[in-house]
């Protein structure tokens, strides 16, 4: 099997802020699940800082990224940000469930705001933790919302 060495290649966009991590090269969904694995027993170890929750992975395929989001719930607890120009995947590893509690509470929050507003539950509608596409990029949110009244599928 190959093996690679991680590198500091910059590439820009969606690097934002995250310039100091280390960038591993793709080799498989198992490498990368092994890389995920590591990095969540880390998380889990001690008190880490926002950006150590972080993993970049370059030379990913659109197809391996195809392949990536059918497998993700076998990979980890994780969210994923791809940038098809550069072929460069952002995983985010979440090995709390407290993460989980948090949209939770925020949808709760949100709910309670707008029925004080006067708008009704039905206003606003969950779509869930999809995968949004841009041109050059795709992200995975942890939940979206969006107005009943929009007519189109993909707002």
């Amino acid at each position: 099997m190959a093996t690679a060495s991680p590198t500091n290649y910059q590439a820009p966009g969606i690097l934002g802020g995250l310039e100091d991590i280390t960038i591993h090269p793709f080799i498989s969904t198992y490498k990368l699940r092994k890389l995920v694995e590591t990095k969540a027993t880390s998380l889990l170890g001690g008190g880490p800082t926002q950006q150590l929750q972080y993993l970049a992975i370059r030379n990913v395929t659109q197809t391996m990224w195809g392949k990536i989001q059918e497998n993700q719930r076998w990979i980890g607890p994780i969210r994923l940000t791809y940038d098809f120009h550069d072929e460069l995947l952002i995983v985010k590893v979440m090995p709390w469930p407290s993460h989980e509690a948090a949209h939770c509470l925020f949808t709760t929050r949100l709910i309670l705001k707008l029925s004080a507003m006067g708008m009704g539950p039905s206003d606003l509608i969950g779509t869930g933790a999809g995968t949004f596409r841009a041109s050059r990029s795709a992200k995975q949110a942890d939940c979206t919302y969006k107005p009943r009244q929009r007519d189109r599928i993909i707002d």
